[in-house]
């Protein structure tokens, strides 16, 4: 009887899966697969791990990168793991070990870094930098990353989330995705279904990093920042970053304060002979616009200031007391703005294979800026 039963749901079960209603479900899933393939095959020869070895121990950490500039050798990254007392490795594709040597950190507040390795590595191959600024909620990405062992890891997702484009950090302020990201593939490529790198994966803690997100969502830094951030590093050290002179911190809701929206950021000091101060900005100012455009909080502004060339004039809505005020302030540099690290006379480390099975030279200390200096300054001084 049992048998009777048995053979009867698999003739079911052959009879659904050879339906006509089944076909279109299986060709959307092959159709969808195969996308997935495609995209991952016009980036996967310029995904790279990005290896750690804190002096005194053996072990390295690893996370991923992107190839953004082949003749220059330059790898975009995330991550705090590349300062300090550490060496820092790049394993390509064909798993080969290049040794990190210049390190330019980008962005303090997102931990965007990019790394130079001798750009005469045989194939180092660029990925494809697309507009993150096309970016839309429900948009498919595949976030990508490269083991410590060389294998090509992935994970699809959407875009969970998106800033509104009358914010003064529209265009770098981090996205929310839903894709998993795990410690080995935070600071790897996010790619859109044509490939193109729309983003990297910002690091966090833990088997699945997701400690910088949006409510419970990982993020990931915008291409356009990635994009601006390598024409910064330059022989010389790139252009200097924006600065005014103030102190920031949120805007909180004071008591009885019962209006629908409190966006912006709120000034608690100002440095002498700043832009800040020769503007005559003061304590408790609640700066809310920057060139028209809203301010939803103080990384926000930050952002702003750094999108903004040195010298420009810029316009800020502040809001203080009662009053509204329109205030025209001149960036100025960055005091001990951060550099990329000098090219050292020889690489601190031969290249060699993730296969090698030589004894490693001791390790040497990878060149790199100051992290206490410059854009490593405290994150609430702009």
């Amino acid at each position: 009887m049992s048998s009777r039963r048995l053979g009867r749901g698999l003739i079911v079960l052959a009879t659904l899966a050879a339906s006509p209603e089944a076909a279109p479900a299986q060709e959307a899933t092959n159709s969808r697969a195969a996308a997935i393939r495609g995209a991952t095959a016009a980036v996967e020869a310029s995904v790279v791990s990005v290896r750690s070895t804190r002096h005194g121990f053996r072990e390295p950490l690893s996370s991923s990168g992107v190839v953004v500039d082949a003749a220059r050798g330059l790898v975009a990254t995330t991550g705090e793991a590349t300062f300090g007392d550490q060496r820092i490795e790049v394993v390509l594709p064909d798993g080969s070990i290049r040794p990190a040597r210049r390190i330019f950190l980008a962005d303090p507040a997102t931990k965007l870094v990019v790394l130079q390795i001798d750009p005469a590595a045989p194939g180092l191959a660029a990925a494809n930098l697309g507009g993150s600024t096309a970016l839309q909620l429900g948009d498919e990405i595949l976030a990508l990353g490269r083991s410590a062992t060389g294998r090509l890891l992935a994970s699809s997702g959407i875009v969970a989330s998106v800033r509104s484009r009358d914010e003064a950090d529209f265009e770098v302020a981090p996205f929310a995705i839903d894709a998993l990201v795990t410690v080995e593939t935070a600071g790897g490529p996010l790619v859109d279904h044509d490939g193109r790198v729309v983003g990297i994966s910002l690091p966090g803690e833990g088997p699945t990093a997701d400690v910088r997100h949006l409510g419970t969502f990982p993020t990931a830094i915008t291409s356009d920042h990635i994009r601006a951030a390598v024409a910064a590093f330059g022989d010389g050290g790139g252009r200097p970053r924006s600065y005014l002179g103030v102190q920031l911190a949120p805007a909180r809701r004071l008591p009885g304060d019962f209006s629908p929206t409190l966006g912006g950021a709120v000034v608690t000091g100002v440095a002498m002979d700043s832009p800040a101060a020769l503007a005559r900005l003061e304590a408790g100012d609640r700066i809310t616009a920057v060139d028209g455009r809203k301010v939803r909080d103080a990384l926000a502004l930050q952002r702003a200031i750094d999108l903004a060339p040195v010298g420009r004039e810029l316009t800020l809505a502040v809001v203080r007391g009662e009053e509204t005020l329109e205030v025209k302030i001149r960036t100025a540099p960055r005091p001990g703005e951060s550099r990329p690290s000098p090219v050292p006379p020889e690489p601190p480390t031969p290249d060699r294979t993730i296969d090698s099975r030589v004894q490693e030279p001791p390790p040497a200390e990878t060149p790199k800026n100051d992290p206490k200096a410059g854009s490593d300054l405290p994150k609430s001084d702009h």
